[in-house]
């Protein structure tokens, strides 16, 4: 063989070799992504409960007073006892949040199996919402009113701001809440960055989607978004007629209150349908892949109990009590 045949046949394997090193180093920061926890999507569901979560091999949902339930091939196994929200998976642990009979919250983890269920810490607080970023564990306090957080073990914990807080979220390294008069702020999770985003607007509830702060403004009847960079602020759309909603990447899910139903509607603001009738004015809705997650009553009842369907509205295995 020459020596120009020779010479390709080795810049053919260097090629390879080279793909192939690509390839273990893409791996490689995927498996590292996957160890530390790291929560991209699905945290708008903690505005709405958290009533499900995914974990490498099942979904868990709250059940109500009945507890937390894991699925697999359409059978069900209860891992824990009693009303749990705020659900978020990692490493084989459900992290959650748990009332007390002193009025107080524990912020608990228990093993996907039951196993192991742990109290964290315990505490008083006037939001009942808890995130999970880059394993720390993110939660609002009152007395003293901070925003806080605690690794996976419950240590090395420590307070993010102190401040009389209206409503928070956590993402991408940032901690975004509003104060007690609406305004939004935001501050990094090491609490080293810190400043205003909005002095103009005036915020309750919000979530977060994509450089966004969505929020219900009921003067006016519409959804709203708000630029988490300038502060700039937009409408989506004025088919909402209350604040309960739940954005995900794919759509926007809500409570249509006048005609007691729940609807999705595209993230422009276009093109609204009805998903299921409900009893409630006062359902909170998650959501896992192509399922929804929702709290409603029954006809002639006050008790709550966690329903689903397909978000398309197709019926999907009903929850038994």
């Amino acid at each position: 063989m020459d020596k120009e045949g020779n010479k390709q046949k080795i810049n053919k394997k260097k090629i390879a070799i080279f793909t192939m090193i690509v390839i273990l180093v893409i791996l490689m920061i995927v498996l590292i992504i996957m160890s530390f926890g790291i929560k991209i999507k699905k945290q708008n569901n903690v505005a709405n409960l958290g009533l499900v979560t995914s974990g490498d091999n099942y979904v868990f949902y709250s059940k109500q007073n009945e507890g937390i339930i894991k699925i697999k091939d359409k059978t069900e196994y209860q891992i824990t006892d009693g009303l749990a929200y705020s659900l978020c998976y990692v490493n084989e642990y459900v992290y959650y949040l748990a009332p007390t009979n002193k009025g107080n919250v524990e912020l608990r983890k228990v093993s996907q199996n039951g196993d192991d269920n742990t109290v964290l810490i315990e505490m008083t607080t006037s939001i009942n919402k808890m995130y999970l970023e880059n394993n720390y564990l993110y939660y609002s306090t009152s007395n003293p009113n901070t925003i806080s957080r605690i690794d996976l073990n419950g240590n090395n914990g420590n307070i993010v701001i102190t401040r009389t807080i209206g409503d928070f979220v956590v993402e991408n390294g940032m901690v975004y809440f509003t104060d007690e008069a609406g305004y939004l702020y935001k501050i990094t999770t090491d609490s080293k960055n810190y400043g205003i985003i909005s002095d103009k607007i005036l915020v309750k509830k919000f979530q977060v989607l994509d450089g966004y702060a969505y929020y219900y403004n009921e003067e006016n009847r519409n959804l709203m978004k708000v630029n988490l960079e300038n502060g700039q602020e937009e409408k989506v759309t004025d088919k909402l007629n209350c604040s309960t909603f739940n954005i995900t990447d794919k759509a926007i899910f809500y409570l249509d209150k006048e005609n007691k139903s729940i609807c999705k509607i595209n993230l422009d603001g276009k093109n609204p349908k009805e998903i299921v009738k409900v009893n409630t004015e006062n359902t909170k809705i998650s959501v896992d892949g192509d399922v929804l997650y929702y709290t409603d009553t029954l006809e002639n009842s006050s008790s709550y109990r966690t329903f689903r369907i397909k978000i398309n509205g197709k019926e999907v295995d009903e929850i038994k009590y």
